[in-house]
This record gives structure tokens, sequence and C-alpha cells, in this order.
């Protein structure tokens, strides 16, 4: 039997990114495996903040307002991880936070096309770098990198935030046994309280945590129907849900990598993705028996990152979730062949939307605004109110971006 022994170093990491030059700094080190983050400025003064009165209320407008007209700059983030252990990993996840003010506008003007690569986003941001599955996947000397584009003020520089890297060594039989040797797992996060020497993992779920009793929509630690005793993460509780997990488990949670299938009243969806102690983390694919399915990562039983849905109907949405809700720009693929993109703020519609329709020589847009997830105003222009150089390249733009795939 392998036995996996963790090692966890717990400390705190928070420092500003100073404009200029890019320059990296090592947030983690641990036999051999590094986390790194480099950062610059992309572009200065590459958008603009805009206010508009008719579409804030009264007091969001005069709190706003003094930011009209002020710059906003585009900041480039290269964070990576290097295995310079020496040895193949069979398991890597590292997850970062990134905290950037951003600017309280209505929405903004620019960065003009072709100017900024990637797609620029608003404050916050969350990710990972994950590899899993096979020992090859990340080999000695590898390194593993994601680039994050931000849109911020300048007196607001961005700062890493949080941070965590966790890893599993890949087995290699030991010289003149013929078999494997134990396996090895190490990782290092912030913030916290370092755990103390031995500690035995988290605690054990109580009575009261569990979905027992519980009504619909709670969050709670829903017990696995084929392993009793077991339990995984349940974000929002469904009438009649039950699960099993075709994973370990361990100290009383569901662990590693595995299926979930979820049956309730009226449906059913099977997951397949990695728990750490109960709760999903790194990336997962979800099958509804309505016909949806969706990809994207999990950061400790949140979705965090960036996300592809697909609808029953076929309809296609895509951009990233902060913390379980949607946050920042998205996209959406309807079936009828307009795309529509739209800014959320802590889970709801806010600002300005766009929807385009047609071909580059023959455009039909609508703006549409919303506030506080409500639709309050809607505009259709035409292809001879739609002269502006600026204006056709962006609907162009939408109209020709790639439709992923969960």
């Amino acid at each position: 039997m392998v036995r996996l022994n963790r090692a966890r170093i717990t400390t705190v990491a928070l420092f500003s990114l100073m404009a200029g030059p890019a320059h990296a700094q090592r947030l983690f080190e641990m036999e051999g495996i590094e986390l790194r983050g480099s950062v610059r400025v992309l572009q200065y003064g590459a958008g603009t903040c805009n206010v508009l009165e008719h579409v804030e209320t009264a007091t969001e407008y005069e709190r706003k307002k003094a930011n009209h007209g002020q710059p906003v700059d585009v900041w480039q983030l290269d964070l990576s991880v290097y295995n310079g252990s020496g040895r193949p990993l069979d398991h890597l996840i590292a997850r970062y936070g990134i905290a950037a003010e951003h600017p309280p506008c209505t929405n903004w003007t620019g960065p003009e096309a072709g100017q900024v690569p990637g797609h620029p986003e608003w404050g916050d941001w969350y990710g990972t770098i994950q590899r899993s599955g096979g020992g090859d996947l990340t080999a000695p000397g590898e390194t593993l990198t994601r680039t994050v584009y931000l849109l911020v003020f300048r007196e607001h520089q961005p700062r890493f935030d949080t941070w965590s890297v966790d890893y599993t060594f890949a087995g290699i039989p030991a010289p003149g046994t013929g078999g494997p040797p134990e396996g090895e797992r190490g990782g290092r996060s912030n913030p916290g309280v370092p755990e103390a020497p031995g500690a035995a993992g988290p605690a054990p779920v109580g009575p009261a945590e569990t979905c027992t009793g519980h009504p619909p929509g709670s969050t709670c630690w829903m017990e696995v129907a084929n392993h009793p005793g077991c339990y995984l993460w349940n974000g929002s509780l469904a009438a009649g849900a039950t699960v099993t997990w075709s994973g370990s488990c361990s100290r009383g949670y569901a662990q590693g990598s595995g299926t979930a299938a979820w049956r309730y009243n009226d449906g059913g969806l099977t997951s397949e993705g990695t728990l750490v102690d109960g709760k999903s983390s790194g990336n997962w694919s979800h099958r509804f028996s309505s016909g949806q399915v969706e990809q994207g990562p999990f950061v400790d039983g949140r979705k965090n990152g960036n996300w592809v849905i697909q609808e029953a109907d076929g309809d296609v949405s895509e951009g990233p979730f902060v913390n379980g809700r949607r946050q920042g720009t998205w996209t959406w693929w309807f079936t009828s062949g307009s795309v529509n993109e739209t800014p959320f703020v802590n889970g709801e519609q806010n600002g300005r939307a766009i929807e385009c329709a047609g071909d580059p020589s023959d455009i039909i847009a609508w703006t549409l605004l919303y506030v506080g997830g409500e639709q309050i105003g809607r505009e259709t222009v035409g292809p001879l109110d739609s002269d502006a150089p600026a204006a056709r390249a962006r609907w162009s733009a939408l109209l020709s971006k790639p439709r992923p795939r969960p």
C-alpha cells in the first residue's frame, strides 16, 4: 500500500507589483518545485474610465463621476511553476489569486483591437496551473506558465494576494524491490496558520454539518452512498439528492480523481475531476441530465477561473467565476448566430452589454444596459448607423470570436 505523507508550510505573501520592466519574484520553493510571479506594465493609458449619468443611480453617479476620463493601464502577469526536483510529478495544482482594486466605472473604452493580446480583465483574478494523471506530465525541468492581463487605475497596482501549491511525486520503483516506494506529497499555501507537527488533517464532519434534515439550497456535507462515513461538499442541496463517488476516501472525506454521480428529484448530474478533502479542486467537467455541459476550474469547492457552459439548446457561454460568482466579461454564442458580451459584477449583470448579428459588411448591433441584474435599456444600431471604424472593428471582432467547446 502506498502511504501519502503530507508536508505543508504556511506563510503570507502579499506584495505590490511595481511599474516598470518585467521582473520575477519567487513565491514558493520546496524540494525543487518553484512558483514564480513575473509582472510588468504592458501599456500605459490603454483605456479610459467612463461614468454614465443615464446608467447610474444619482447616488452612484455622484460617487463615481470623479473617475470619468481617468486613464487605465494594462498589466501583464506571468505565473509559472518549475519542476527542478529532478523527479517526475504525478500531480500538481498551483492556485493563485491576484488582488487589483478595479476602477469604479460604468464601463470603459479601449484598449483598441490588436494592441493588447489576450482578453484584459477588471480587478481581482483567480486561476490555477494544473497537471495530473501520469508521472511524465510534469517532467523534471519542465515549466508550466499562465498569463493574465489586468486593467487597473495607475494608483491601484495589482498584487499577489493568495497562492498555494500542492504536488505528488510519481512512484519510482525502489532499487532491488521491483515495487513502488512510499509516495510523497508536498505543498505550501497562504494565508492561514501552520499545521502542527503530526496534524491528522481536517476535522471529522459533525452531525450538524451533514445534509441530513437540511432544506434545498443549503450548503452541507453529503454522505457518499457507496462509501458510508465518507463525505463530499455540496454547495447547493437539491431536493432528494444522493451521490456516489468512484474514487477513494480517507480521513472521512472523498479524495483524489474520480466521478461523482448525483441524483435528485428532478434530474441528475455526472461530474469528473479531483477532490481534496471532499472539495472540488482543479478542472472539472459536469454533464447534466438536461443536456447541459460545463467545464472549468474549482478552488476549495468554488468555481474560480474561466468556465465554458453549453446549454441543452446549443447556446454556449464563456467567462470567469470568482468565488462561485460570475465576474468580469462573459461572452454568449447563440444558435441564432448572434454573439453577446455582457459585464458581470458579483454574479449580476452590470453595465453596457453588446450583442451583434450579421456579417462584417452588414452588422446589426444592440446595446443593452444592465443595473443590478436587470435590463433597463436597449438600443438597436443598424448598418447605416455603424460607420465609426472603431465600433465596426469591435463588432467584427466579436462576431469572429472563436466559439469554445466544453
